[in-house]
């Protein structure tokens, strides 16, 4: 097997670091082309800020991979019978007072625009895909590499619409590729991925999506009504959500010319058209205690891609109260994960191909979730890779094995290392050439 192209946290930081013509001090923006805000200061305080500034949620053990897919399976279930505002499986249940899913999303981002379209981008593939990978699938990800942080640039460039249903359905069909394999740059063109990562997107694609609300496109004449224990209650069952707002139409919300804030929670609102996509990882029904009732005193934890420098010691959050989710945030909406992404191998066949001028016997492989011939991937006969790989698909390999390979095991590996199921391989016997 290959070795994994593991890049370390600390590695990533000295790259940056290290850019030509960059400032290294301490607190100096570092430019990253893919978009995100990624000094080392800032990532330092990315990670040290939760215990100074927030009340933690509970903290639990990483789902083993059978409670991660019962719960899924449930809520495949919950979704399938109602498509439209479903409630979680823990909604009517005793909740936690505080839930907090920032330490299993990847770090701030920094859009580099303003656009609608693309803050919807972030707050689904780069926040909701990327924490739901790492909580239902693979809970020893390091949120901060960018090969385990789902690529805004690949579905951007699949975008035909700028709503989250675009983007779901794009998800839902496709799947995605990883930042390190995609990155994304807001200052260039976009750039449709090549055949291979198409291939290596499908072992990611989600299942379902639902929205818990959608109050349509229309400005409202009059406050929404949303049901906000739903979406605490899909928090808590580990659920990131990603929603819509106007912060325009809010005087004194934070950012540009208005001042930093830690809880937002406005008397008034005006006429409202809410259009900037973000993402809520979290809650805490006593984040603002000195609030006139449970919800002036309780809030969402919202996160925008302005960067960790946007609203202050907030590092790129706001807390969001949990009146002004309910009667101005327009629409709501969740994601499922697919299924595991583990490589299986269900059958291999013999077959021939050109290979430096002569016709050479290969083996073609046959399975799911194999991806792409990239980083780890690769295919062993009884513990020595292939010789050579003709082809390299999501549900087809064609390599040419060493001729002195004996009988054993054949396994799979994909562009993460993991393994496939182990599927006994026999060499295939030489036709004889004596008379």
């Amino acid at each position: 097997m290959k070795a994994p192209a593991v890049l370390s946290t600390a590695l990533f930081l000295a790259t940056l670091a290290l850019s030509p013509g960059q400032s290294t001090a301490a607190g100096t923006q570092v430019a990253d082309p893919s978009g995100l805000d990624r000094s080392a200061a800032d990532i330092a305080v990315i990670d040290a800020q939760d215990t100074d500034l927030w009340s933690r949620g509970p903290t639990s053990r990483p789902l083993s991979p059978e409670a991660a897919q019962k719960i899924l399976d449930e809520v495949t279930r919950i979704i399938d019978r109602s498509p439209y505002a479903p409630p979680s499986r823990l909604l009517g249940t005793r909740l936690p007072k505080a839930v907090d899913l920032r330490g299993e999303s990847p770090p701030v981002a920094d859009r580099g625009d303003v656009s609608v379209p693309t803050s919807v981008l972030f707050a689904t593939v780069y926040y909701q895909m990327s924490q739901s990978l790492k909580h239902f699938r693979h809970p020893a990800w390091d949120r901060m590499n960018p090969e385990h942080q789902g690529s805004v640039a690949f579905v951007r460039a699949m975008q035909r619409a700028g709503g989250f249903e675009d983007v779901y359905q794009i998800l839902q069909n496709y799947g995605t590729v990883d930042r390190a394999e995609m990155p994304y740059n807001p200052l260039g063109p976009v750039v449709e991925p090549l055949p291979d990562q198409l291939q290596a997107a499908l072992p990611y694609r989600i299942s379902r999506y639902a929205a818990l609300w959608d109050n349509g496109d229309a400005i409202p004449t009059k406050p929404y009504d949303n049901p906000t224990e739903n979406a605490k209650a899909w928090l808590a069952d580990g659920f990131v959500l990603s929603c819509r707002l106007d912060p325009r139409s809010h005087p004194g919300f934070p950012g540009d010319t208005n001042p930093p804030a830690r809880y937002f929670d406005p008397a008034t609102q005006p006429g409202i058209n809410p259009s900037d996509g973000v993402a809520l990882v979290g809650y805490n029904d006593q984040i603002n205690p000195s609030g006139r009732g449970a919800e002036h005193r309780g809030g969402f934890l919202m996160v925008n891609s302005r960067g960790p420098r946007w609203n202050g010691d907030m590092h790129g959050y706001l807390w969001l109260s949990y009146a002004y989710v309910r009667r101005y945030v327009r629409d709501c909406s969740i994601m499922v994960p697919g299924g595991s992404d583990t490589p299986v191998v269900t059958g291999y066949t013999y077959s021939e191909a050109e290979y430096k001028g002569r016709t050479v016997p290969t083996i073609i492989i046959t399975g799911k979730n194999f991806g792409y011939y990239r980083r780890a991937a690769d295919a062993e006969f009884n513990g020595v890779a292939a010789d050579y790989v003709v082809r390299f698909t999501n549900e087809a390999i064609e390599v040419i094995p060493y001729s002195c390979v004996k009988a054993g095991p054949l396994v799979v590996y994909n562009w993460d290392g993991t393994p496939s199921n182990a599927l006994w391989y026999v060499p295939l016997i030489p036709k004889s050439t004596s008379e």
